[in-house]
């Protein structure tokens, strides 16, 4: 009866070897899984500042293509600068010539007191000519002015709205940001969650484990 208790070692020597293999290939494959959770938050990290150096370049491009618009709203203001120092140049020979007109018809008034009738009539004519040609002028110069007040609001309009896209886009990767770490979190509350799970199965093998051994 001595005897009976020897040969039933080596079965439970062999199932805690099983046993002890098992975990050890459970604790391997955790090992594996944390590796590729990491490994998946390296990926992330390196997408999101792909995005972000994107974005960076599509508002440097923003930048650019306003101070492009800057610059030809200054050559246009310059132009009509130049188109309005024109018109005074111009007003400026028509009042030299309407002076010569009026000395030369003071000159033929001394000379002959029949046709002063006819040469006052011909300078009034003259006059409302001038008058009439700077109101037309006065008009068109308005004209201009307007249409560049329009151009200015055009541009203020298209900055608007150029602001308001920059800002949605903005958003929406501050909203994908979240998701991110939304994911991250869940991923990790997972693993949280396996790993207690595996840890209690380990202690609760341990245990029948040693409960074997002491049978």
């Amino acid at each position: 009866m001595t005897d009976s208790p020897t040969p039933q070692l080596r079965p439970a020597s062999e199932e805690m070897h099983w046993g002890i293999s098992y975990l050890r290939e459970d604790i391997q494959d955790l090992r594996s899984q944390v590796g590729a959770v990491h490994h998946r938050i390296d990926e992330t990290n390196r997408s999101l500042g792909e995005q972000i150096q994107h974005l960076r370049s599509q508002v440097g491009a923003v930048h650019h293509r306003i101070d492009e618009t800057n610059r030809s709203l200054g050559e246009q203001i310059q132009d009509l600068r130049n188109q309005i120092q024109a018109v005074h140049h111009r007003i400026d020979e028509t009042n030299l010539a309407l002076s010569e007109q009026i000395q030369a018809v003071h000159h033929r008034i001394d000379e002959t007191n029949r046709s002063l009738g006819e040469q006052i009539q011909d300078l009034r004519n003259q006059i409302g000519a001038v008058h009439h040609r700077i109101d037309e002028t006065n008009r068109s110069l308005g004209e201009q002015i307007q249409d560049l007040r329009d151009q200015i609001g055009a541009v203020h309009h298209r900055i608007d709205e150029t602001n308001r896209s920059l800002g949605e886009q903005i958003q929406d990767l501050r909203n994908q940001i979240g998701a991110v770490h939304h994911r991250i979190d869940e991923t990790n509350k997972r693993m949280d969650a396996y790993f207690r799970w595996t840890m209690t199965t380990l202690v609760a093998i341990t245990g029948i484990l040693i409960a074997v051994i002491k049978l």
